[in-house]
C-alpha cells in the first residue's frame, strides 16, 4: 500500500478512517453531533469548499494525491461509504431512538454526524474533482458526462448546506375564527409568519363505509369468499354461513326509536338496514348497523352468539381546506388547499396536513404545513442538470459512436 498510484485499497482504508475517526468525535462529544449551519454561513462554507476543489484541480492537479482523488479507485471507495451511510439511516430508527449506543456513535442521527459528513465531504471533493477533469479541456462528447456530475455534485451540496435553513411548522386553523399567523414547530415554539390565514369551510370527502363480520373478541372473521363488502345499497356479503343483503343505506342518520332516519346534521354517521339469512337453518335476522360517529354510538347487529355484523368507519378519500390569505406586501385571496396541492406564498408553501381525528368530516379544525427551503430552486438546478445530461447521453450522445 501507499505506493504510487493509489488503487482500491488505499481509497477503502481512506473510507474506514473516516468511519473511525467521525465515531470517535460522535463518543468524544456525547453524539452532539455537526450541528446545523444557517445562512449565511452555510454559503461561506460551500463557497469555500468549491474554491478548494477547483484550487486542487487548476494548481495543484499533477500531485498524485489530487490524480488519485479523480481516480476510479477514490470514486468508488467514496460512493461505497456514502452508499452504506445511507442504507443505514433506512435500517437503524432515526427520529425517537432511545438506544444510547446508537446516540453516542452518531447512528441515531446519521444525517448530522460526524461521520456522515466526512463521508459527504469525501464524497463531493472526489465527484468534484472527477467533474473538473472531465470538463476542462472541454470536449463536446463529455458534455452528457459533465452535466450529470455537475448536477449531482450540485443537488447533493445544496441539500446539505441547505438543511439548516429549512424551517417546518404546522398553523392550526379553526372556522369562523379571525386571521392567524401563528405557526409552530415539533419543540411547540411559537412563530410568526409574513403570511395569515383565516379558514371559512373544512371539507372531507368520504368512500362508503365497509361492512365485516366479527366474533366475540371483535376480531374480524374471514373466510374463503368475500368478507369485507362496502355499505352501497342491493350488495351482498356472503360468510360463514350467512348471506348478508343491505336493504337501505343512508350516509347520514341519526337514531329514532329502534331505527334510523336520514338527517344531514353535525355528527349523524351512516347507517344501513340489513337482512342477514343463514343458509343453514334459513334463520333470518333485520336490524340497523352503523359505525357511530364522535356523538353517536356503533350500532353492531348480532347474528348468533358467535358472530355479530359491524360498519367499520368510513375512509377518507379526500380533505381540503377553504382559506382567505392576506401576505406582507398586501396580497389577499381565497384558495382551497388540497392534499399535494399546495399554495405559495412570501416564499413559503402551504400544505393540507391534517385535521380534528376524533371529529373525522365534522371537523372544524384544519392543519396545514408551511415548509420554506431557499435552498430548494438550486437543488432543482442541479436535478435539471442531470436530467439534461441523462437525455443528451441516450439521444444525442450516440451520435458520437455512430461518428468514430
Amino acid at each position: 500500500m501507499w505506493q504510487t498510484p493509489w488503487k482500491y485499497k488505499e481509497g477503502f482504508f481512506i473510507a474506514f478512517v473516516l468511519v473511525v475517526l467521525g465515531t470517535s468525535l460522535e463518543l468524544a462529544t456525547g453524539g452532539a453531533g455537526v450541528g446545523t449551519v444557517t445562512w449565511p454561513y452555510n454559503a461561506y462554507l460551500l463557497i469555500a469548499f468549491a474554491d478548494i476543489i477547483l484550487i486542487l484541480h487548476f494548481i495543484f492537479r499533477k500531485r498524485n494525491v489530487v490524480k488519485w482523488l479523480s481516480s476510479i479507485p477514490s470514486s468508488v471507495s467514496a460512493i461505497v461509504l456514502y452508499t452504506f451511510l445511507t442504507l443505514f439511516m433506512g435500517l437503524i430508527l432515526q427520529e425517537g431512538n432511545d438506544s444510547y449506543f446508537a446516540k453516542i456513535t452518531g447512528l441515531s442521527h446519521l444525517t448530522t454526524s460526524w461521520t456522515f459528513a466526512f463521508a459527504q465531504a469525501y464524497f463531493l471533493l472526489s465527484l468534484g474533482l472527477v467533474s473538473l477533469r472531465r470538463t476542462f479541456p472541454f470536449k463536446k462528447k463529455n458534455l452528457g458526462f459533465m452535466l450529470n456530475h455537475i448536477g449531482l455534485w450540485i443537488t447533493i451540496a445544496a441539500a446539505t448546506m441547505g438543511s439548516g435553513d429549512l424551517q417546518r411548522m404546522h398553523m392550526v386553523l379553526t372556522e369562523n375564527q379571525d386571521y392567524t399567523n401563528q405557526a409552530f414547530d415539533d419543540k411547540q415554539q411559537n412563530y410568526n409568519l409574513p403570511v395569515s390565514l383565516q379558514l371559512h369551510d373544512f371539507i372531507i370527502e368520504e368512500y362508503p363505509p365497509k361492512l365485516a363480520l366479527i366474533d366475540r373478541d371483535f376480531n374480524f372473521v374471514f373466510d374463503d369468499n368475500q368478507s369485507i363488502i362496502a355499505a352501497d345499497e342491493d350488495s351482498t356479503l356472503h360468510i360463514k354461513n350467512w348471506a348478508i343483503t343491505i336493504e337501505t343505506y343512508y350516509p347520514d342518520a341519526i337514531p329514532m326509536d329502534s331505527a334510523f332516519i336520514p338527517q344531514e346534521t353535525n355528527g349523524a354517521p351512516p347507517a344501513v338496514m340489513i337482512t342477514a339469512t343463514n343458509t343453514i337453518s334459513q334463520k333470518t335476522i333485520k336490524g340497523w348497523v352503523s359505525s357511530g360517529s364522535y356523538m353517536i354510538p356503533q350500532k353492531l347487529l348480532q347474528l348468533d352468539g358467535n358472530y355479530a355484523l359491524a360498519m367499520l368507519k368510513p375512509q377518507t378519500k379526500k380533505y381540503s381546506s377553504i382559506v382567505s390569505y392576506a401576505t406582507i406586501s398586501g396580497e389577499t385571496d381565497t384558495v382551497t388547499i388540497e392534499v399535494n396541492k399546495p399554495i405559495s406564498l412570501e416564499g413559503w408553501k402551504i400544505y393540507q396536513y391534517s385535521y380534528d381525528d376524533d371529529l373525522g368530516k365534522w371537523s372544524q379544525t384544519s392543519i396545514v404545513e408551511v415548509i420554506r427551503d431557499p435552498w430548494l430552486p438550486l437543488v432543482y438546478i442541479g436535478i435539471f442538470l442531470m436530467l439534461a445530461g441523462a437525455v443528451y447521453i441516450f439521444w444525442i450522445g450516440k451520435d458520437f459512436k455512430l461518428n468514430e
